[in-house]
């Protein structure tokens, strides 16, 4: 049914299937709305209360059509449209409202986690004119422009070493994908540093430093963060923007930047 969907609109390239012959992430969603409406289908979740919905920006108008048939009970949907890290399944409120009729929405403009000094340096990096930081002061984002790879690499391994002297807990090194993460890690490793690798399968993490990709530190809190290669290559497009966003965003008292060669044109000037 779905394969006959693309040949219908002439485009019946577009239609791929993964190993195996099974169908990508991404159809399986507009997949389920077609049988939806054209077949319909046994709902177990007629007897749910209440729907709560968390990280909405990470779901897809497709995603919340299919949740509007099989939900309808009331709901709380909840997100920043600012933490978006996926160009192709990605949503704002105006998106989600459509499917569920009479929907409102209210935008929540105060936040908590970070201090002062670090929300006004994340809000240069992604700007919102409706937010109001908690009044919580601290110490100023320090950006450290290295000259090599390996002087960043020792910049992250001094502060690493600096946190397990202090008074703090969680230190999050937050990197732009899990390749990089894993090059910190051993980095850490080499220099027998005790550390957790954050990836797909991780279930908790305990106190102490963790290594992620930004995907992996949304939701999460760290006393202080580190955010490697904040260079003009690996932080470049709008998408970029905001995994910089997410990873600044997830340190509480304080935060620090490297780079090699052109610092991004994100980061405050």
């Amino acid at each position: 049914m779905h394969q006959e969907f693309y040949t219908w609109i002439g485009r019946p390239e577009m239609f791929k299937l993964a190993k195996g012959s099974k169908l990508e992430y991404a159809d399986v969603f507009p997949l389920i709305y077609f049988k939806q409406r054209l077949e319909g289908i046994i709902n177990p979740y007629r007897e749910v209360k209440h729907l709560l919905i968390d990280e909405m920006q990470d779901y897809a108008p497709i995603q919340y059509a299919v949740l509007a048939r099989l939900f309808f009970c009331s709901k709380t949907i909840l997100g920043d449209v600012a933490q978006a890290v996926n160009p192709y399944s990605a949503s704002n409120a105006e998106q989600i409202c459509k499917p569920f009729g009479g929907a409102s929405y209210m935008t929540l403009t105060r936040s908590y986690r970070s201090t002062l000094p670090i929300m006004r340096f994340a809000d240069q990096i992604s700007p919102n004119p409706e937010l109001v930081p908690m009044k919580r002061n601290g110490e100023a984002p320090r950006v450290f422009a290295c000259r090599s790879g390996a002087e960043e690499s020792r910049q992250i391994l001094h502060q690493a070493t600096e946190f397990l002297d202090s008074e703090h807990n969680h230190l999050g090194i937050i990197c732009k994908t899990h390749k990089q993460a894993k090059k910190i890690a051993a980095a850490l490793r080499r220099e027998d540093i005790q550390h957790q690798l954050l990836d797909a399968s991780s279930a908790d993490f305990s106190a102490g430093i963790i290594v992620c990709s930004a995907h992996m530190a949304k939701g999460l809190e760290f006393d202080r963060v580190i955010v490697p290669e904040v260079n003009a290559t690996n932080y470049h497009t709008p998408m970029e923007r905001n995994l910089l966003y997410v990873a600044c965003t997830r340190a509480m008292h304080r935060l620090s930047l490297t780079h090699t060669g052109t610092p991004s044109t994100f980061l405050p000037h």
